[in-house]
């Protein structure tokens, strides 16, 4: 509860942020703004760096990439990674009330597709789950602290995401080139994440989202 600085304060700037998105999904979440500090940190003078989170949970790191864009122009990419488990809690009662892993209701609750897909979409287009714009100003977190520019919660990030699901695939079809579409979002990434992800290749086509 403690913090050398107000903006560090994981309640304020995590816990009330995404309370503001989507109500009470995740606890402990980190403050935006200590997250976009450590990135800025090591890539100021990136601004078209590539940072991998393989923990993603809430998904603050992609919030903070995308708010330091807006700071300084910066087209720095981000690649969340997270499983989609749900609580202990909720695991124990999914399965007294007889749901498994992979059924459609369990899937529904996991982090991914209940906090981190939603948080996503809803800081880039600057809303709420239920369409109400967000209230506030990144640059003016509270009535005492102003950071020197004016970017509305509302509205959003001028950027864009892309959900892919990571699957286990067997290596015959792919070496038989009959995985294409399987592999082609992790060929979209190693080439940088940039345009469209082509889905098939033929002699006369190409097909892509």
């Amino acid at each position: 509860t403690n913090w050398q600085n107000p903006l560090y304060d994981a309640q304020w700037y995590g816990s009330k942020l995404l309370k503001q998105i989507f109500g009470n999904r995740f606890s402990y979440p980190k403050s935006l703004y200590a997250v976009k500090e450590c990135i800025s940190f090591f890539l100021e003078d990136k601004p078209n760096a590539l940072i991998v989170d393989f923990f993603a949970g809430s998904g603050t790191t992609l919030h903070a990439t995308n708010l330091l864009n807006a700071e300084d122009g910066g087209h720095r990419r981000c690649i969340c990674v997270t499983n989609n488990e749900v609580s202990a809690d909720e695991e124990t009662e999914f399965i007294q009330n007889g749901l498994r892993p992979y059924d459609e209701k369990w899937q529904k609750y996991g982090i991914a597709n209940y906090v981190t897909w939603p948080r996503t979409v809803c800081s880039i287009e600057g809303h709420d789950i239920n369409g109400k714009p967000l209230e506030g100003d990144y640059g003016k977190p509270n009535e005492n602290i102003d950071l020197g520019y004016s970017l509305p919660k509302a509205d959003g990030f001028k950027g864009n995401a892309i959900f892919c699901e990571l699957t286990y695939e067997s290596a015959w079809p792919i070496r038989l080139d009959n995985a294409f579409d399987a592999i082609a979002p992790i060929l979209w990434m190693q080439a940088g994440c940039l345009g469209d992800i082509i889905r098939k290749v033929g002699k006369s086509y190409l097909t892509t989202d």
